[in-house]
C-alpha cells in the first residue's frame, strides 16, 4: 500500500494543478504603460503580464501556443480569433484551451502583431484570474456602428480541408510548387502555402490542382 501511495505522489501534476500552482504565486500584475495622447490612464502591457507570469510557467511546465480560427480585415484594421493551449510539457495531451478575439489597427503591417499580443495579453489574464487594477466598465464608449457593408469573416482551413487539398495533390500527380502556382492562378492573389487559404476556397483549390494535371472538373455550383 506504501508503494502505491508513493507512485501516486510522485505523479506529475495536470494542467489544472499547473495553472492552480501559478495561480497562488501570481495574483495581479502592475501597470507600466500610459495611453499616448495625454490623461492618467495607465494600463498592463503585453511585456509586462509576459514578464510576470513567464518564470512561473517554466517553473511549472506550462507551454502556451496560439492557434489561427478565422479573421477577418477592414481596411487598416484586422479581426481574428485565436486557440489559445496552456499544455502541460509532461503529457501533450493534456492541456487548457479556449478561443479569444482581438483587434490591430496599424497602417503598415503591425495589425497581426498587436492582435497576437492583444490575444495573449488577456488569456494570461483571463485564465489566470490576474488582477490589473483596470476597470473597463468605466471607460466604456458608445457604439459606433461602422458605415458601408462589413467584410464578412473567412474562416482558415481545418485539419480536414488541409487533408482534402494534400490527397488532391497526390491523387492528381501534382507536386507542390505546381499546385502552388495553379492555385494562385486560380484564385488570382498570392499564395505561399496551406496557411494563407480558406475554407471557403477549397473547392477552387481542388478544380486549380485538377487543372494543372490536365483535368477540368467544371465549376461547383454554390
Amino acid at each position: 500500500m506504501q508503494g502505491s501511495k508513493g507512485k501516486a505522489a510522485e505523479r506529475p501534476p495536470n494542467i489544472h494543478q499547473r495553472l492552480a500552482a501559478v495561480m497562488a504565486e501570481v495574483s495581479g500584475v502592475t501597470k507600466d504603460g500610459r495611453v499616448k495622447g495625454g490623461g492618467n490612464w495607465t494600463f498592463a502591457s503585453h511585456d509586462a503580464v509576459v514578464r510576470a507570469v513567464r518564470p512561473h510557467f517554466v517553473a511549472h511546465g506550462i507551454v502556451m501556443t496560439l492557434s489561427l480560427r478565422e479573421h477577418a480585415t477592414d481596411g487598416n484594421r484586422l479581426e481574428a480569433i485565436y486557440a489559445v493551449r496552456f499544455t502541460n510539457i509532461d503529457d501533450p495531451s493534456d492541456f487548457v484551451e479556449a478561443d479569444f478575439l482581438g483587434y490591430g489597427i496599424d497602417p503598415s503591417d503591425k495589425a497581426p502583431g498587436k492582435v497576437i499580443s492583444y490575444v495573449k495579453k488577456y488569456a494570461i489574464l483571463v485564465t489566470l484570474c490576474l488582477e490589473t487594477g483596470e476597470d473597463v466598465d468605466q471607460t466604456n464608449a458608445p457604439h459606433e456602428p461602422a458605415g458601408g457593408d462589413q467584410p464578412a469573416r473567412r474562416k482558415t482551413l481545418t485539419a480536414s480541408e488541409k487533408r482534402t487539398i494534400r490527397e488532391a495533390c497526390e491523387h492528381y500527380g501534382v507536386a507542390k510548387d505546381d499546385a502552388l502556382a495553379a492555385i494562385r492562378e486560380g484564385l488570382g492573389r498570392p499564395v505561399g502555402g496551406l496557411a494563407d487559404l480558406f475554407a471557403d476556397e477549397v473547392d477552387a483549390v481542388v478544380r486549380a490542382i485538377a487543372g494543372a494535371a490536365g483535368e477540368d472538373l467544371g465549376e461547383v455550383e454554390s
